[in-house]
């Protein structure tokens, strides 16, 4: 969230777009995005172990986003930032498949999703506060704090899936 919070404000601020060249950026993103939900995404939940996909989109987005941390071409900034989209689209259909997966109780699911949306709210609310912070301290940080971020929710992921494997033995 605080990445996507602060894109905006640095296309406009260090890259001087404007607002309407903004607006074709987020729009060629959006719909990148929703190809790849559309294909790569069914393909992926269709055709592959979800916790390892989720583990390694994580650690993509991670690797991607190291990309950014360094000042860069225009077109290579736009590919970098269509990669991450695109990655990004993956990343909550896998979360909820991977959460459901651990639900044991089909009763509970409602609950559980309940909280799972509760919490990306949450996430969404302190990522954009935290945005407006790390964005006037430095423009490149919520790059380099999303990247670390994926990277640190990459390892968890990769041990949640350790430990529930030795459980399953």
């Amino acid at each position: 969230t605080a990445y996507d919070q602060c894109f905006n404000y640095f296309i406009k601020d260090q890259l001087s777009f404007s607002p309407s060249n903004n607006g074709v950026m987020r729009a060629v993103l959006g719909l990148v995005a929703l190809i790849t939900n559309m294909t790569v995404g069914m393909w992926v939940m269709k055709k592959t172990d979800i916790t390892k996909s989720f583990i390694v989109v994580l650690g993509l987005d991670s690797l991607v986003l190291t990309g950014l941390l360094f000042p860069s071409a225009l077109p290579v900034f736009v590919v970098i930032n269509i990669m991450l989209y695109s990655l990004n689209t993956l990343i909550n259909p896998l979360a909820q498949a991977v959460y459901a997966l651990g639900i044991k109780d089909e009763k509970q699911s409602g609950a559980f999703m309940g909280v799972f949306n509760s919490i990306k709210s949450l996430g969404s609310v302190i990522g954009s506060l935290f945005a407006g912070f790390i964005y006037s301290t430095g423009p490149r940080l919520s790059f380099l704090y999303a990247c670390a971020g994926f990277a640190i929710a990459a390892l968890l992921a990769f041990k949640a899936y350790t430990m529930r494997k030795r459980e399953a033995k």
